[in-house]
């Protein structure tokens, strides 16, 4: 397998989970485990790579409701905080909550979503320690937006326009892409445009 061709041998543990969600909210974890495949009911919908589970699904459980979210960067503080505020983070920026009045429906939900996985991401604080990517997804719209570590730019996949049918026309997409641009140039015409408005 692929971990024979990494170098690292057969592992008996995968240290991570793939999460499958659908447009109804419902979650799947695939978990591998004593090298077996497992499937799991996520009713949180959220993951982080390491423990199992039911570990992290216990460990929820065991907080105190108005306990305050726990601030370290362990994959189960950070399981527990994004549990926790995925709990009551029930509407997107408004106009009581954002500057931009005119954020679309889809823009705020995004964005909602953006602000609640920036209080998970593993700040680079080692080599071997970091969050390599934000995936976001739309299910009513087919999109899936996605944000790379060494570029804070939001970029989106329209799964509307991929061609499912032929497997030729199918490709992947680089998470880390050194084409794509990393900031938007605000040229000094678009400045003083948005100065005089």
């Amino acid at each position: 397998g692929l971990t024979l061709l990494a170098g690292l041998g057969p592992l008996q543990t995968l240290p991570l989970h793939v999460a499958i969600h659908d447009a109804t909210g419902a979650s799947l974890a695939i978990e591998f485990l004593d090298g077996k495949m497992h499937l799991l009911d996520n009713s949180l919908g959220v993951l982080t790579n390491d423990p199992r589970l039911s570990i992290q699904l216990d460990r929820v459980a065991a907080t105190p409701p108005h306990e305050a979210a726990p601030a370290g960067w362990t994959s189960t503080d950070r399981f527990i905080r994004l549990a926790m505020y995925n709990n009551v983070a029930s509407r997107g920026h408004d106009v009581e909550t954002s500057f931009v009045a005119t954020a679309s429906i889809d823009q705020s939900g995004v964005s909602s979503a953006l602000h609640l996985l920036n209080t998970v991401v593993q700040p680079i604080i080692s080599p071997s320690f970091s969050t390599e990517w934000i995936v976001i997804r739309d299910h009513k719209r087919r999109h899936v937006y996605f944000q790379a570590t060494e570029n804070s730019v939001l970029r989106r996949i329209d799964l509307t326009a991929v061609n499912w049918m032929d497997p030729m026309k199918q490709k992947s997409w680089p998470v880390a892409s050194p084409q794509a641009p990393w900031y938007v140039d605000m040229a000094v015409d678009d400045l003083a445009e948005i100065a005089s408005s």
